[in-house]
This record gives C-alpha cells, sequence and structure tokens, in this order.
C-alpha cells in the first residue's frame, strides 16, 4: 500500500455491520477527497472493523481485512481500490499494476475513467438525503455522436429500467442517494456509472463499439439432391394424327403441324 498523505484527519469508532459504501461516504465527506473503484461487488458490502485513532487508508483496510481488496492513495490523495493485485505509483503519478514477478505493467483499465470516478450531482445540503430528484441526459455513440434509441439504463439493485426515445433522451427519477446505473444497447459496449444525486441534473453518456475479432470464417453447405441423368421430353407425331389436322386446299403441311405441338416456341 502507497500512502503520500502527510496528514488527514483520524477515525475512531466500532463499525458494526455497515455497508462499506456508507463507510466511502463518510469518508469522502470528510476529508473532501474520491474513493474509486470499478466493482459493484463493493456496493453491497457489509463490514465490520472497530478503530482507534486510525487515518483512511487504515480504516478501509480494516474494513476490507480478510477480502482480496488492496488500497493504494497517489498524491492527490484520491484511494484506488483494486481486486487481486495493489496499485503502486511511478514517478509520472500513473497508477500501475504490481504483477507477481515484480514487473510492473502499466494498464489502462485502472486509471481513473468514466465508470470508475464517483459522478457528484448537486451540492449535498445538511441533513439527511431525502426527497426525489431527477436525472435525465442523452446517451449517443461516442464514434459519430449519434443518438441511441431504444438503449436501456438499468439501476443496479433496483428493479428501475429506463429506454431512451427516439432522440437518445432519458429521464430517471430517483430518490437522492448513490446508484450505480447499467447502460445497455444493441451493437455497444455495456458501460456503468458511479452516481451521487443531491439534486436534480443532467448526465449524458457516450458509448462505444462493441467490436469482435473473428479468427477465422468456416463456410459449410448441405447437398439437397443428386442429379443422375437428364432426359429430355418427346413427342411423337403419327400419320394418324398429322391427317387429323384441319388443312385449307392441298395437302397437309408436317411443318405447321410440328410448330403447333405444345412446348415449342414459334
Amino acid at each position: 500500500m502507497s500512502c503520500f498523505s502527510q496528514s488527514s484527519p483520524l477515525y475512531t469508532g466500532d463499525f458494526n455491520k455497515v455497508r462499506f459504501i456508507e463507510l466511502v461516504r463518510m469518508v469522502e465527506e470528510k476529508e473532501k477527497t474520491r474513493i474509486y473503484f470499478s466493482s459493484p461487488e463493493l456496493d453491497s458490502l457489509v463490514v465490520s472493523c472497530a478503530v482507534s485513532g486510525v487515518n483512511k487508508l487504515e480504516l478501509l483496510k480494516a474494513a476490507l481485512s480478510g477480502t482480496n481488496w488492496f488500497l493504494t492513495e497517489d498524491r492527490d490523495s484520491a484511494v484506488y481500490i483494486t481486486k487481486g493485485a495493489p496499485l503502486t505509483i511511478d514517478f509520472s503519478g500513473i497508477p500501475i499494476v504490481a504483477s507477481p514477478d515484480k514487473r510492473k505493467e502499466r494498464i489502462q483499465d485502472n486509471v481513473p475513467t468514466q465508470e470508475n470516478v464517483l459522478i457528484t450531482i448537486g451540492r449535498q445540503n445538511g441533513g439527511a438525503l431525502t426527497g426525489t430528484v431527477i436525472l435525465s441526459g442523452y446517451v449517443r455513440s461516442a464514434e459519430s455522436n449519434e443518438a441511441l434509441a431504444g438503449a436501456e439504463l438499468i439501476v443496479e439493485g433496483k428493479a428501475i429500467v429506463v429506454p431512451t426515445d427516439s432522440y437518445g433522451y432519458y429521464t430517471l427519477a430517483l430518490p437522492r442517494g448513490r446508484y450505480l446505473l447499467r447502460i445497455n444497447s444493441g451493437g455497444k459496449k455495456t458501460t456503468r456509472r458511479q452516481i451521487q444525486l443531491n439534486q436534480s441534473g443532467s448526465m449524458d453518456v457516450l458509448m462505444e463499439d462493441a467490436v469482435q475479432n473473428l479468427t477465422a470464417v468456416i463456410v459449410t453447405g448441405e447437398k439437397n439432391s443428386v442429379t443422375r441423368n437428364i432426359q429430355v421430353g418427346t413427342n411423337r407425331l403419327t400419320l394418324q394424327t398429322i391427317k387429323q389436322v384441319p388443312v385449307v386446299f392441298g395437302e397437309t403441311d408436317v411443318l405447321k403441324v410440328i410448330l403447333n405441338c405444345p412446348g415449342l416456341l414459334r
């Protein structure tokens, strides 16, 4: 765990069966800092710990004790929570993952993005978060900026699904609080947004194309039937048939009789 803070508030208390997300909100509000994580698992995690005179990293570390989550603090006092491997900080200040063989591999997924940054809508007034607010905005394609009609905004943990209209516009009515939104659209990568709704406001979403790389294409077919031989149709004319053809003066014209046979084009 890396720490660059020189001084920070200390925490003392017995936190028994509290939601980890509530602990995060308390620290963010008290220290005016940001705590980044991308997994929805932490939204529903319930923790218990007792601490005395510890800083925010020690508090969060105690809350996540016995789990596979790791903490890192950068020079701006922002905290990154990652699963499976801790983050270290290089001289440029960009978080990188320390792999088991001690080699440092830079990965873009651990740099704060729209998905793992908490988006705060409005200012939080003193007192409890009560009442309903409206969140609205547009869902567009990141490549063409075209509106995405029929995209779905799903509130994780709630039975709320809101589609966008033909202009890519959506409206969500939710109680004040913190939420995780999942946005789906055909042919686009699923994306998520962590939001803290304090007041009514707007949030636009850009979605990237879901490109699938094909390693091979196999074309198959089935043989329905086998043609063994081709039979040509025949039509036999007897002398009696030729004599039955009516004629006007003269003898029967054999060529005209043949041309009048069915199936022949003149």
